[in-house]
């Protein structure tokens, strides 16, 4: 029998204990590891939820200070209502209590102090509701609580508007037209509401300007639509080509109607409606001039386009020789060679009444102008023009003893001056069409049409051969 090592295998045994015992050394680390992790994470969950916790108290101490605080407001000014003054003040005052009484959440109120004064509250706006009821009849403070709602409908009507007539893409999108009638049936509503309350009426009314702010809004547009119909009519009055019809969409995204709309009418319209134009008859003018001139930029006036003039010249009671007056003017036109600023000014003056929206150079608005367009001190402002939709400014004009100046307000807001000569402007320039144009383009706002008119006469009376 061979001779054992049992030396080697005594170290290889003790290798191998301490090898197992090495391993469990580790696994043992591992669980304890695995374990701590764990703790870690409950750890942190708690502590989210603590802080999840922490973040509702505090909003719900929030909550209950705001709504304490808008339950004392309301209490205030509920205490504060007189039954015997003003019927639409009181009832604007109770509906907007009420409205901002309704949304206070009394679950909200923790304090037994709390939910007393939000019930006195509610008995005190009770209380003043049967006090008015009591002091003006309950039909008369009825319509008056209609007439609020219906005046809060049209100031969002009349918001809805001013989005889309200031959106970019309005024209692609939102029609105008349907807009326009729940518009109309706004304003009718009021109207109608109003006559039924005893010893009212518009001029008195409490919301009176926004009445007047919505229906100036409606006419102008309104206006606005039917001058472009007639540019359709007499576009179509021939045959109607590309280009015609790419300038006629165009000029239809410019009143803000849609691309539906604008294809609808150009497609279908045949006929316009007198009941349609609510301008004077000095715009009716305007648009039978903006329509000859529409007329003519082929160069060539055929026989349907001439009867078509006729026949709208007679829908708005223009007679029908300023067709053939306008049609010869814009032919023979050929411009003046001298200007005279004094002659011009006398001009002015001399007349009682000037165009719709038109001042004299020495007035408030036509002061605060000059920075705006950018005149010198040098020029004197003979004549203002600014068209205003909603209460803001969209375009304004201004002659000077030099120039025609023009800003256009776009869409995005963006504002572009134009300037003109006084001579280049009686150079053969269309003046009531959407834009002038000589050299550049320059844009004015189809309003502008009587104002733009009104500067060509005065510069004639103000002229003499060289």
């Amino acid at each position: 029998m061979k001779n054992v090592d049992f030396t080697n295998i005594a170290t290889a045994y003790v290798l191998g204990k301490q090898i197992a015992k090495g391993n469990k050394a580790v696994g043992d680390v591992s669980r304890e590891q695995s374990r701590l992790r764990k703790e870690l994470a409950a750890s942190r969950t708690k502590i989210e939820k603590l802080e999840r916790i922490a973040i509702e108290k505090t909003r719900q101490e929030d909550e209950q200070n705001y709504l304490k605080h808008e339950l004392f407001e309301i209490s205030q000014e509920a205490h504060a209502i007189s039954p015997e003054s003003d019927l639409f003040r009181t009832a604007f005052q109770l509906s907007s209590l009420n409205n901002r009484f309704a949304k206070i959440d009394s679950k909200w109120l923790s304090s037994i102090s709390d939910k007393q004064f939000y019930s006195e509250t509610k008995k005190v706006l009770s209380s003043n509701l049967s006090r008015v009821v009591s002091h003006w009849g309950e039909s008369v403070v009825s319509d008056a609580f209609m007439l609020v709602t219906k005046i809060s409908s049209l100031v969002a009507l009349l918001a809805e508007l001013q989005e889309q007539m200031n959106s970019s893409t309005a024209s692609a999108g939102r029609c105008l037209l349907p807009l326009l009638s729940r518009l109309e049936d706004g304003i009718r509503n009021v109207k109608s509401t109003l006559l039924r309350i005893p010893g009212c009426d518009l001029e008195s009314f409490l919301f009176a300007d926004i009445v007047v702010s919505a229906e100036d809004a409606l006419r102008e547009l309104r206006n606005n639509i039917f001058r472009f119909k007639c540019l359709i009519l007499i576009a179509k009055s021939d045959s109607l080509s590309e280009g015609e019809r790419s300038f006629l969409y165009q000029v239809g995204q410019r009143t803000w109607l849609s691309h539906t709309e604008i294809g609808e009418l150009v497609t279908s319209l045949t006929r316009v409606s007198p009941k349609e134009f609510q301008g004077t008859p000095a715009q009716a003018e305007a648009v039978i001039e903006g329509a000859c001139r529409c007329a003519q930029v082929d160069g060539v006036i055929s026989e349907q386009e001439s009867k078509m003039l006729q026949r709208l010249a007679d829908i708005l009671n223009v007679p029908r020789d300023r067709v053939d007056y306008f049609l010869w003017s814009e032919r023979k036109q050929t411009g003046l060679s001298y200007f005279d600023p004094d002659s011009a000014r006398d001009f002015v003056n001399s007349r009682a009444r000037l165009p719709k929206r038109t001042f004299r150079g020495d007035a408030l608005e036509a002061r605060k102008a000059r920075q705006s367009l950018c005149i010198p001190d040098s020029e004197e402002v003979l004549l203002y023009f600014q068209f205003r939709m909603l209460g803001q400014l969209v375009d304004c004009a201004a002659m000077t003893t030099a120039k025609i100046y023009g800003m256009h307000s776009g869409r995005l807001g963006e504002n572009a001056v134009s300037i003109l000569d006084v001579r280049e402007f009686e150079a053969g320039i269309a003046t009531s069409r959407l834009h002038l144009k000589s050299g550049d383009q320059v844009h004015f706002h189809a309003m502008a049409g009587a104002f733009l008119q009104f500067c060509l006469e005065c510069i004639r009376a103000s002229t003499s051969e060289a």
